[in-house]
């Protein structure tokens, strides 16, 4: 191996160092690009991501309410008012545009997934128009299997569009704030479903003016205490947050819902129990459910901007990460070329002019180009002028020599 090296070249030696050295270089500084691509590429999907749960969120948001307000409408003996109806379009319109809008981005991100809504939602307009067709009915011609009918399938619906949340949040698996935002989003949209869930319960069994039965109390409680669980869980985890805003929004649920809406529901149900339930008090019980219930949306509203803003500022840093990391690998790429191109120019060239020039100098032969190599003020330049020196001597020993021999076979007196 030692003979092998000491028989290589200079230029050969420099070569292999500059190439190693190169290589080094590069794939240090390709570590570096492939990682900021990564981290850039997945800044990218979680933003996707987040895009797509943000009308998703939105349309269980107007479906809870047109749920609910359906629910009560079908059980009550009256046909639909205006202002019920004019409230389920409105509801009906905002789940449709965020459908609308969810389908669209799903579709980018994973087919299946947008395939699975288009089916769920078809059916929940089914039974959406299936629904309405009963509103404008006499309660004794409505047909209660309907509803029934459609507050459990469009319970499921909601459900439905939360594992696709759950799903989508699995693509992207992460142990920061996005985690415990999306996290924390679907606990208080678990929360919003089961109390809204045990409200239209409660509601729509007292519009139908009977006594409540076993089997809806029995129900409206378990949902109830469901709901109850999650707010538990939902209280422990808002303060991993250290954010007075959703501080604040917690304290208007726990005011709207906790301290004002269930008290005024275990009142009313209290008097359904004695049969004196009166008409305004289904009313107060109606109007008392909007503060309460959108006081929830208002909560996940603020954490999804919360959780908008972390995933935008990621998506600038890695963005930032990408183009420094771009800008370092075109510096260190044009940096060896031009190192190359300054060794090969200034070194390896000069080199083997000098080995050029000095074997024509030993075979007797004359070189005029050395002068512009002369004018450098480096070791090469030093070199140049060794070989001119030197070829001045040979071209003297030369000349000399020829002398010498001219001079023994010439006679000095005949010339």
């Amino acid at each position: 191996m030692k003979k092998i090296l000491k028989n290589l070249k200079l230029e050969t030696k420099l070569s292999v160092c500059l190439i190693l050295m190169s290589l080094i270089i590069v794939g240090l500084f390709s570590v570096f690009l492939i990682n900021a691509i990564n981290n850039n590429n997945r800044a990218n999907i979680i933003w996707k991501i987040n895009s797509a749960t943000e009308p998703l969120f939105a349309s269980i948001e107007g479906l809870s309410f047109e749920i609910g307000r359906t629910n009560v409408v079908l059980s009550s003996n009256e046909q639909i008012s205006i202002n019920n109806k004019n409230f389920i379009i409105n509801r009906q319109a905002q789940v449709d545009t965020n459908i609308a809008i969810a389908l669209e981005r799903l579709n980018d991100i994973d087919p299946s997934l947008a395939k699975s809504l288009v089916t769920d939602y078809n059916n929940y307009l089914k039974l959406r128009n299936d629904a309405s067709a009963e509103f404008d009915k006499n309660s004794k011609d409505r047909n209660q299997l309907i509803r029934r009918e459609w507050l459990g399938k469009s319970t499921d619906f909601m459900f439905n569009i939360k594992n696709i949340i759950v799903s989508l949040r699995k693509k992207e698996q992460t142990t920061d704030l996005y985690n415990l935002y999306q996290r924390f989003q679907l606990d208080c949209l678990e929360f919003r479903i089961y109390s809204g869930y045990s409200s239209s319960v409660l509601t729509a069994s007292l519009s139908a003016g009977d006594k409540i039965s076993t089997d809806n109390y029995n129900e409206f409680f378990d949902t109830r205490l469901k709901a109850d669980y999650i707010w538990n869980h939902i209280e422990s985890e808002i303060t991993e947050f250290k954010k007075e805003n959703l501080l604040i929004k917690r304290d208007i649920i726990y005011n709207q819902y906790y301290n004002s809406y269930r008290p005024l529901q275990d009142k009313i149900l209290k008097k359904s129990l004695n049969n004196s339930v009166a008409k305004t008090d289904i009313d107060l019980l109606s109007q008392n459910s909007i503060p309460a219930f959108d006081s929830i949306f208002q909560l996940i509203n603020e954490v999804s901007n919360e959780n908008k803003k972390f995933v935008m500022q990621k998506k600038e840093e890695a963005s930032l990460e990408l183009n420094i990391a771009l800008i370092g690998f075109t510096f260190v790429i044009l940096f060896l070329f031009f190192t190359w191109q300054y060794f090969k120019i200034n070194l390896f060239q000069p080199l083997k002019i000098i080995i050029k020039y000095l074997k024509i100098i030993l075979n007797g032969q004359k070189v005029q180009e050395l002068e512009y190599y002369i004018q450098r003020n480096d070791e090469i330049g030093m070199l140049i002028e060794a070989v001119k020196k030197l070829q001045s001597t040979m071209q003297e020993e030369i000349r000399l020599k020829q002398f010498h021999e001219k001079m023994v076979v010439t006679d000095k007196l005949t010339g």
